[in-house]
């Protein structure tokens, strides 16, 4: 919050331990990896064509959202000075709106469909967080910062759900607890990354007197979005209809 002189708190930089960061965040990155790469489905770490890209898109979709929905409070109070319970309708116009994604997707039938869903989430989260980017940047209203917020919210909502029932069709019935922990791991370790991540790009940018520079959390957040929708259209690939034949003839045979 602002001190009685009108700035910000001092910040310390991490300049003393800076050149030992990249270092230390490639062994890290390494060992998630290596351990990744063992829990989760073969092929899920190049986002391969059916339940692997859906195992990628949960963990992108997690870390693009949660990697920014911590800092959006940090965002509202210290930039703009609004109040904690001020700060908090952001997300509580997230929430809803993510309800609304939600209950959008359940009523969008046919394959077809559901993969241009699947997209348009991905897709508006982009655009969502691009508003909220821009409108910091620019020094625009703090209301459209928490507008592109909600848009994030509804893209959440719409592509979110999909990815479990994805999981669960794209699984045989004796690998569906398998698969949805899997789903739920891929979840956890990439918020979690994009979470340390953006505190060390937060930390490493912040300056004396002036509020926390969120812009660098934002961008690889749409980064992460992006990602999502530019490999969404395999979940329904080539390799996904073979899973759901195979599915479908297993049944047949029971």
């Amino acid at each position: 919050m602002p001190s009685e002189q009108g700035g910000f708190p001092a910040s310390p930089r991490l300049e003393p331990a800076w050149p030992w960061m990249p270092l230390a965040l490639a062994a890290a990155a390494a060992c998630t990896a290596l351990a990744a790469r063992r829990l989760l489905p073969a092929g899920a770490m190049r986002a391969k064509c059916g339940l692997p890209s859906v195992v990628a898109m949960r963990g992108l979709i997690a870390a693009a959202f949660f990697g920014s929905e911590a800092f959006i409070p940090l965002l509202l109070t210290t930039r703009y000075g609004w109040s904690l319970n001020a700060a908090g309708l952001a997300l509580t116009a997230s929430a809803l709106m993510w309800s609304a994604g939600s209950a959008i997707q359940a009523r969008l039938k046919g394959q077809c469909a559901r993969r241009r869903g699947l997209t348009a989430g991905f897709a508006a989260m982009a655009a969502g967080l691009s508003v909220s980017l821009l409108s910091v940047a620019m020094g625009w209203p703090p209301l459209l910062a928490v507008a592109g917020w909600a848009l994030t919210g509804l893209g959440i909502g719409l592509s979110f759900p999909m990815l479990s029932v994805l999981t669960m069709q794209l699984s045989r019935p004796d690998e569906q607890g398998r698969n949805a922990s899997a789903l739920q791991l891929s979840d956890a370790l990439a918020s979690s990354a994009a979470l340390a991540l953006a505190g060390l790009l937060l930390h490493a940018r912040a300056q004396p007197s002036a509020p926390p520079d969120t812009l660098p959390i934002l961008a690889m957040s749409i980064l992460l979005a992006l990602a999502g929708a530019w490999i969404s259209p395999r979940a329904f690939g080539a390799g996904a209809k073979a899973e759901s034949g195979l599915e479908a003839a297993s049944r047949q045979k029971a």
